[in-house]
């Protein structure tokens, strides 16, 4: 059996800052813009914080016990609460998955619309939100190794995207500046502190941007000369060149549009050869991303199809009278040849279901707030904390706790996310206090 290539100690470093590029950096401004310049880095370093711990529960348990899947961890725990943990954080993978391609496709609809003449025939949300389902759902048929282009072009287009936003905040200053409605802010300095519900909302796109827990047992498989402390350095490293990032990204952004930045920062780019060279790279990579991010919902599927499949066949045997046979009738709806991944009609529903809902859902910035929100349940709280609990060895009482008090307190974050999604950014405003004069 041939061994799988393993991957250095700085590539590792590389592959987890990469993951933390996305379209999520494009509504940082807008959730720094309703909790204030100071509370936006501050709540950075939480998020980054808990991140890290509950990563390092995840690699502890995939050390202990040589497993480097999440699946196979649940398979671990006791009694049913391995499949029902299976189960749940299927459907937070499903729902999560939705809603990135939600805002992917309202992403791509609005840079198109800022690309197209006013005067073009397509050049309506709804028109755009249905020619990117024709255009994807071939593309979400094909294999992963034909789509993996697009991993290089987004971390390029990615790059642009922040260099233009510091450019715009530090070197053209407030000539960069787009404000809608300036009457609307009374031409309000910038906040440095203040306390609102915008910091919950902060708080939830920033864990959406930022949790990885997903991937991180296979990333701790391929790492050479594996070791928790080695992780440990990588992911230190990762987090300290996002940390940076991601301030350039939300204080910069919050300077350079100000408090009327929107829900998605390409919007505020200037109509000039820069911003549309910004919305070209984000459209062309989304487009690759959109059937990369169609796989993970598709594995959920394959299992509630193969369980069906066993049932039926079993019923169908206990039927026919033939005891034996219905116990050792085919557990895997594969046995026929079935799955849902090579399907056109699971990937079709899926496809149509998203262009549908994107015809109402059309501000990125509440949409990546609620799927922050739902993804800090099951990866921040539910799944680490689990794990901690049972796959970790032998923990003192007060770890114990910590685990039961992450649960409690990424179930209670995750709740007020779900239902504050806006940045409230006229309250910010109204009770900020300190301002920032430019």
């Amino acid at each position: 059996m041939t061994e799988t290539p393993k991957a250095s100690s700085v590539a590792i470093t590389i592959n987890l800052i990469t993951m933390g590029l996305g379209s999520g950096l494009l509504t940082m401004p807008w959730g720094a813009a309703g909790a204030s310049v100071a509370m936006a880095l501050f709540l950075l370093a939480v998020v980054l914080a808990l991140n890290f711990w509950t990563i390092m529960i995840i690699v502890r348990a995939c050390e202990r016990w040589q497993e480097f899947d999440l699946g196979g961890l649940f398979d671990r725990l006791p009694g049913k609460l391995g499949p029902r943990m299976g189960s749940t954080v299927d459907a937070i993978i499903w729902v999560s998955q939705f809603l990135v391609l939600l805002g992917y496709t309202d992403v791509v609809a609005d840079s198109m619309l800022k690309l197209l003449p006013a005067d073009s025939a397509i050049a309506g949300h709804t028109t755009l939100a249905v020619l990117l389902g024709i255009v994807v759902l071939p593309l979400s048929m094909l294999d992963q190794r034909y789509l993996a282009f697009t991993s290089t072009l987004s971390i390029l287009a990615n790059v642009y995207m922040v260099g233009l936003i510091i450019v715009y905040a530090f070197v053209q200053g407030d000539a960069s500046r787009v404000t809608a409605d300036s009457s609307e802010y009374g031409g309000s300095p910038l906040c440095l502190f203040g306390l609102t519900k915008g910091s919950i909302t902060l708080f939830s796109l920033l864990m959406y941007t930022i949790i990885i827990q997903m991937v991180i047992p296979d990333m701790y498989q391929e790492l050479e000369g594996r070791s928790p402390e080695k992780f440990r350095t990588c992911l230190t490293i990762a987090f300290a060149v996002l940390f940076f990032i991601f301030a350039a990204v939300m204080v910069g952004g919050y300077v350079a549009f100000g408090p009327s930045v929107e829900s998605n920062a390409l919007n505020n780019f200037g109509s000039d050869f820069y911003g549309d060279i910004a919305r070209v790279a984000m459209v062309v990579c989304l487009l690759g991303c959109y059937p990369l991010n169609i796989k993970p919902m598709l594995a959920p599927c394959e299992r509630v199809q193969e369980a069906l499949g066993a049932w039926w066949s079993r019923r169908r045997a206990a039927q026919q009278g033939n005891l034996q046979d219905s116990l050792l009738a085919p557990s895997s709806s594969k046995a026929s040849g079935g799955g849902c991944r090579g399907s056109l009609m699971p990937i079709l529903l899926i496809v149509a279901a998203i262009t549908v809902c994107s015809l109402w859902c059309r501000d990125l910035g509440p949409l990546n707030a609620i799927n922050g929100a739902i993804s800090v349940v099951g990866y921040v709280g539910l799944a680490p904390g689990v794990i901690g609990l049972y796959l970790v060895g032998e923990i003192e009482p007060q770890q114990r706790l910590s685990m039961l008090g992450l649960m409690i307190f990424s179930f209670s974050i995750a709740a007020l996310g779900v239902f504050i999604t806006d940045n409230d950014v006229l309250s910010l405003e109204a009770g900020c206090m300190s301002v920032w004069t430019l």
